[in-house]
């Protein structure tokens, strides 16, 4: 039944969305989201969408309008998480010098947070030489 709600696809973008909507090794919400894209090529009615993925019309427009916007590529999700620190050669020095070194609160080795206690700018001091310290 043709409600005005269908996209065209073509048989390539078909046939990769059947492939990832049967997956069970991809992530479940990229699965639901060419589930979705489907059931729209289909025809479906936004509230049968609603009712089988058991989801929203917000979500469903929002899905749509990217994959129209973006094709395949609009329905991976896309989280750039925070800026990587630059870990310039003076505070590298620094740092594998007080590893060299035994920690002043008397113990024999460094751990990870130690280390990174003592240098307040740096989270994870073994991004340093690539070796954990402890």
């Amino acid at each position: 039944m043709a409600t005005g709600n269908e996209l065209m696809l073509t048989e390539d973008q078909h046939s990769e969305l059947r492939a990832i909507a049967q997956s069970r090794c991809l992530p479940a919400g990229y699965v639901f989201r060419a589930k979705l894209i489907l059931l729209l090529a289909e025809g479906a009615s936004f509230s049968t969408i609603k009712q089988r993925l058991q989801t929203t019309a917000p979500t469903i427009i929002r899905w749509k309008q990217r994959f129209l916007q973006d094709g395949l590529d609009g329905l991976d999700t896309f989280h750039p998480g925070q800026t990587a620190s630059v870990l310039t050669p003076a505070l590298r020095a620094r740092i594998l010098a007080a590893a060299r070194k035994k920690p002043s609160d008397g113990s024999t080795h460094w751990s990870c947070r130690k280390l990174a206690a003592a240098f307040t700018s740096v989270r994870t001091p073994y991004i340093v030489s690539g070796k954990r310290l402890a």
